[in-house]
């Protein structure tokens, strides 16, 4: 079971107005053992954005991260193609995407 080290916890509206929880969790960059000893990085997100947990792997730790950060944009930025929001649980507006969790290891990130 990997170390989870960052967990985001939303809720999801379809374009049809279903709602859905959706959990975001990543886990502490790992070694992994053979030739090329690599590092990987446990995410998981909760369906229908993603069907089943993975590990991204990278050069180094940092890496690793920094992909495993992203990936969760992506099928974002894709679920919101498909007219889908995510309600914010603090404020009147929905969750965007330029928020910092989302945006680390975007290319051009601040």
């Amino acid at each position: 079971m990997p170390e989870i080290i960052a967990r985001r916890e939303l809720i999801a509206v379809s374009s049809s107005g279903k709602r859905f929880p959706v959990t975001i969790e990543l886990g502490k960059p790992i070694s992994t053992s053979g030739r090329n000893e690599n590092w990987e990085c446990h995410l998981s997100i909760t369906p229908p954005l993603m069907h089943r947990p993975m590990n991204v792997r990278g050069y180094d730790a940092l890496q690793a991260l920094c992909l495993a950060t992203s990936l969760p944009y992506f099928l974002l930025l894709e679920f919101f193609g498909y007219a889908g929001h995510l309600p914010s649980r603090r404020y009147t507006l929905d969750f965007v995407l330029d928020d910092p969790f989302l945006e680390l290891g975007r290319k051009g990130s601040r």
